[in-house]
């Protein structure tokens, strides 16, 4: 089983960057332990947990905050806690598309290919055009036995890929070949020397 691509835990933590230059003490302090926990996301998660924590009691409507310690119990490998704090995010905003996207990873890691459907396509519903959700849907899709919606989002990931994502539109290409052949051989019993090439654009 190939697991979804985690690229796009950077992508919540581009958000959070942004600096708050309101006049409220309480506010700023919150921001920059949320600053202080990125920094420490990689090197020491535990530290890192606990400065997203003391921001999230500062300000308990900033999803941000619940989002980025999921991220900490992640690198912590505590899968639970991580689910509970992007489930966090998502109360507080229901469109937080990176609690639904890296719901989806969790999910999948996991071996839950239904419930990182259901979150990939929530996220999907806020950002149709968002490449990696596709092409995790794809994976999730792919892994659950579902080929023919898995080829399907292979398809859209192709159509809207940066172009300078070519390995990974290279492995979508590979994995509709793949899986249209095995599908091709289920529906006609053909083996695959029998069956012409799957073409791309």
């Amino acid at each position: 089983m190939k697991f979804a691509k985690i690229i796009l835990y950077l992508f919540p933590i581009a958000f959070t960057l942004n600096v708050c230059d309101c006049g409220d003490p309480l506010i700023q302090k919150g921001w920059e332990l949320n600053r202080q926990g990125i920094e420490l996301l990689s090197s020491n998660p535990e530290k890192a947990l606990r400065k997203f924590s003391a921001a999230q009691e500062l300000i308990p409507d900033i999803p941000d905050f619940p989002t980025n310690a999921g991220l900490a119990y992640v690198n912590l490998s505590k899968n639970k806690e991580a689910l509970e704090k992007f489930a966090e995010a998502i109360e507080i905003d229901p469109k937080y598309i990176q609690a639904y996207y890296n719901q989806g990873i969790i999910f999948e890691k996991l071996g839950n290919h239904r419930s990182a459907i259901e979150s990939y396509t929530k996220a999907l519903q806020i950002a149709p055009d968002m490449p990696d959700i596709v092409y995790n849907i794809g994976l999730a899709y792919e892994n659950s036995g579902n080929k023919r919606l898995a080829i399907k989002n292979y398809i859209h990931f192709i159509e809207i890929a940066y172009t300078s994502d070519e390995t990974n539109i290279n492995d979508a290409k590979i994995r509709i070949e793949k899986l249209s052949r095995e599908e091709s051989d289920l529906t006609t019993g053909k083996s695959s020397k029998d069956r012409k090439k799957f073409s791309f654009p």
